[in-house]
């Protein structure tokens, strides 16, 4: 069954349209993407028979049975599963509008999107900084869409990892450099010393973010055979990739730049200099014409890059 909303009568014609309940309809819902009334009572904090009351009600509504109960649960008829993906679709929109209008000519607020990355070891440690400076404005950190298409979706700030040179309309700062450099814990650098050698760090144990091409990419760099980084643990994100190289499973290509409070602080160790992805950077996007507060917090941030990468900096690069 495909569905669809068109032709110009539509928007003409929304003050004679009947609604279904709201209410049901977000019981609805929630109940035919969970396949369960108890998950999707779970989900809007209210009972399970309040949820079947909802669904109950929908179905007399509409004059059609929406849900098949089975004794494992429930299974939403094909129609009603159709029709739900539109209703979550249009509860997304409407969630986003509302968002929009409610910061909407409002000075003190600012909606921040971030990687993981960058939000944990940049963003929220300092937020008690950002708020004894400016405490009358409210920030919302939200996760960075996965992959940036140039366009803000609805934040005030993007802070993202991005390969070359920003081209389009919206205000971009290279925060800190995304270069990749081989790092380990000084615990696995002591119990494994040949790693400092980059002849012999081929036996090492190699931690992959994401995929094991990278760790490939910087040995033929090196002029080195893949090796032993064909193999190794690889991780989902970079956050656990730089936890996994703190507790000295092995030796990671970290952004130098990023943990640099860990290689001050001596939790990890840089073996080399040489780097991969010299292109790419952790950025920051906004409008040419932000609000004050955007402004504002933009302004503190790029403050705060610079002077960490200003500061006196130790030595890293473990030599053989």
């Amino acid at each position: 069954m495909q569905m669809t909303i068109s032709g110009p009568d539509v928007r003409d014609s929304y003050s004679v349209i009947t609604l279904p309940p709201l209410g049901a309809l977000r019981a609805m819902e929630a109940a035919a993407r969970h396949s369960s009334f108890s998950k999707a009572a779970e989900e809007l904090c209210v009972t399970h028979s309040a949820v079947s009351h909802q669904i109950k009600l929908l179905e007399s509504w509409f004059g059609k049975e929406l849900f098949i109960r089975t004794g494992n649960g429930v299974i939403s008829t094909p129609a009603c599963s159709e029709f739900s993906k539109l209703v979550g679709d249009c509860f997304g929109l409407i969630s986003e509008a509302s968002n929009r209008l409610r910061r909407l000519g409002s000075a003190k607020s600012v909606r921040v999107a971030a990687i993981p990355s960058f939000a944990t070891r940049w963003v929220i440690p300092r937020i008690p900084t950002f708020q004894r400076e400016f405490h009358d404005i409210e920030l919302e950190v939200c996760y960075a869409p996965q992959h940036f298409k140039g366009d803000l979706a609805g934040f005030d700030v993007v802070i993202t990892y991005f390969d070359g040179k920003y081209v389009g309309n919206l205000h971009s700062k290279v925060l800190f450099s995304g270069a990749l450099a081989p790092v380990c814990s000084p615990g696995y650098l002591q119990a494994n010393g040949f790693v400092a050698d980059i002849a012999t760090l081929n036996q090492a144990t190699f931690l992959h973010d994401e995929e094991r091409s990278t760790w490939i990419a910087w040995l033929a760099a090196q002029g080195m055979a893949p090796g032993n980084a064909q193999v190794g643990t690889v991780f989902a994100d970079f956050n656990l990739l730089s936890t996994a190289a703190i507790a000295g499973h092995g030796v990671a290509l970290c952004p130098t730049d990023l943990i640099r409070e860990d290689l001050d602080a001596g939790n990890l160790t840089q073996l080399f200099a040489d780097e991969i992805f010299l292109e790419r950077n952790y950025m920051l996007f906004r409008q040419d014409a932000p609000t004050t507060a955007a402004q504002e917090f933009c302004n503190w941030l790029v403050d705060e890059t610079s002077f960490a990468k200003a500061g006196d900096r130790k030595q890293r690069v473990a030599r053989s």
